[in-house]
């Protein structure tokens, strides 16, 4: 379909005319077809850029869905990581109050005798 200066003052006319009154069963055609015309060379027009928004939205769904497990796997580490500190933290409290009763005992152990009483 050509669509020239002469068809788009002819379509704009029909267009207006619906708007402010009733047009004829032929003219009614007519915007009508011409409407049709518009949009299947919008639609030609448009196509390959829908389509490649297409292929970009499915590729950031799959790369958003990679992106979610990765976090849930970092979570997951995060977690572990946090439950690792927490005994080890046990552990190292547990091994000072050890270390404190040896020391303790060393220190009582390694003083120096008290000299006995003289029994007379």
């Amino acid at each position: 379909m050509m669509w020239d200066a002469e068809k788009q003052h002819h379509f704009d006319q029909l267009r207006q005319r619906a708007l402010t009154e009733t047009l004829s069963g032929e003219e009614a055609r007519e915007l009508e077809e011409m409407l049709a015309a518009l949009e299947a060379v919008e639609q030609s027009y448009l196509a390959p850029a829908l389509a490649r928004m297409d292929v970009d939205l499915h590729q950031r769904e799959e790369q958003l869905t990679m992106l979610q497990t990765r976090n849930e796997e970092l979570a997951l580490l995060a977690q572990q990581h946090a439950q690792l500190l927490s005994e080890a933290k046990k552990w190292l409290d547990s091994f000072e109050q050890r270390r404190l009763i040896l020391q303790d005992r060393y220190t009582r152990l390694t003083q120096p005798l008290a000299p006995s009483k003289a029994r007379g």
